[in-house]
């Protein structure tokens, strides 16, 4: 009854199917921010000045002027510090 190794589709092993979907994921990700940047950028006249009528505007023009707090594609560095030891005594 298949006394064999347990694989994954294509012969793979479990940590390389793992960590083929985490990589997929991941570009998926990417991808996902690059666009929503370049509509922001290209939407935002204040960061695209040459702006042409050739890329997608927002329907509004209320929202071409306002700036976002928050900008999803910056990622945020963590420290690598823990603050219970970054703290003095």
């Amino acid at each position: 009854m298949g006394g064999g190794p347990r694989t994954f589709p294509g012969g793979l092993n479990k940590w390389q199917w793992k960590r083929l979907h985490e990589k997929k994921a991941s570009e998926k990700e990417k991808r996902l921010l690059d666009q929503e940047k370049q509509l922001y950028q290209a939407s935002n006249p204040i960061l695209n000045p040459r702006q042409t009528s050739r890329r997608r505007v927002p329907a509004t023009a209320q929202q071409r002027y306002l700036l976002p707090i928050t900008i999803p594609w910056l990622r945020e560095t963590k420290s690598k510090r823990s603050p219970i030891l970054s703290t003095e005594v």
